[in-house]
């Protein structure tokens, strides 16, 4: 497709440049102070012939000095000053080509001073280099375009590709994480409690079902990501009890909303992870939705470990995934009582 689209742009220039070349060639003869009787003499098969091939010469080095132009100074649509030297370029080449031609016409006629205008002559002449530079400008406007398009089509192509390779790492830097956590719990759960180690397996693998089934997902829906957390939160229950208390008032109207992957496990993994939870001090973790700035809001109670040694790394990535996904950020609010975070639903 490439190779054909090639031959066809090839094709196209040449009829194009070859065209130009016999109509400048023929209005020049017939329309300046050329004598009639060398009409004939001039309009010859093979006189045309040589125009074309000049015509096909500079037109393509006109292209190509485009081209090397045009990928190299991607500044031209903001500096009018490199702009206009360059068509200002263009309209010299012209004049120049075609003043050699009217010299080269008279030459052969016998003409003297093939060199000087005669007033009908510069009119003529003026009227065919306007429409050659007409003509060629577009050429010229049209090829810079492309070579533009192309050059921000690939760039946003390289931008995209990072974008999703930076996201894909990021994401999986949960699951590792998430494994080492499970598989501790399933040790304790073995150790202390080994009737409930069966119940605790099958729930791991839903939870691990879940984890490979969005893993390629970019965003899942909030009814997902609720359920999911059942399973999870029973992986922690049945270590610690019934100390883990979720409430949840979402609208069904919110369920079908997005949120990547994992959001909520994250969360609740950082509640876990860095607050003080047993029989004793129960923890409840509030899980709503603001429905005027569609935002899910999760909150829960400060008790802080001592032991623990806050990283921000979680957070930190789901921040950075939801900037990837769609250039918003998440809101973390710290009152010293209250430890509050609020996502993005998106449609």
């Amino acid at each position: 497709m490439r190779l054909y689209k090639k031959k066809y742009d090839l094709l196209s220039y040449t009829l194009l440049f070859s065209g130009l070349g016999c109509f400048s060639y023929f209005f020049i003869v017939n329309y300046t102070n050329v004598p009639s009787g060398h009409h004939d003499s001039l309009s010859s098969f093979q006189a045309f012939s040589i125009v074309v091939l000049i015509f096909n010469f500079f037109g393509y080095i006109l292209l190509y000095v485009n081209e090397k132009i045009g990928v190299k100074a991607l500044s031209f649509p903001g500096n009018k000053a490199n702009i206009a030297l360059y068509i200002l370029l263009i309209g010299t080449f012209l004049f120049f080509l075609n003043y050699v031609i009217v010299a080269c016409i008279k030459w052969m006629a016998g003409l003297h001073d093939p060199f000087i205008l005669q007033t009908h002559g510069i009119q003529m002449f003026s009227i065919c280099w306007l429409v050659q530079l007409i003509m060629v400008g577009q050429i010229v406007i049209n090829n810079f375009y492309k070579q533009l398009t192309d050059v921000y089509r690939k760039a946003s192509e390289l931008e995209e590709s990072a974008a999703q390779v930076k996201y894909q790492a990021l994401q999986s830097q949960l699951n590792p994480h998430f494994l080492f956590n499970s598989l501790n719990t399933l040790i304790s759960e073995i150790e202390y409690n080994p009737k409930n180690a069966t119940l605790f397996t099958h729930h791991l693998s839903d939870v691990y079902r879940y984890i490979l089934q969005e893993n390629n997902q970019q965003l899942t829906t909030l009814q997902s990501e609720l359920d999911f957390l059942q399973s999870y939160l029973f992986l922690h229950q049945a270590r610690l009890g019934d100390c883990i208390l979720m409430q949840s008032q979402i609208g069904t109207t919110f369920l079908e909303m997005k949120v990547p992957p994992l959001t909520l496990q994250l969360l609740i993994e950082n509640v876990i992870k860095h607050n003080i939870i047993s029989l004793t001090k129960p923890m409840t973790i509030d899980i709503s939705v603001e429905e005027q700035n569609r935002v899910l809001v999760v909150s829960n109670q400060i008790r802080i470990k001592k032991t623990a040694a806050p990283s921000g790394k979680g957070l930190k990535n789901l921040s950075e995934r939801y900037f990837l996904l769609c250039e918003k950020n998440i809101e973390i609010e710290n009152d010293d009582q209250q430890f509050t975070v609020k996502v993005p639903l998106l449609q």
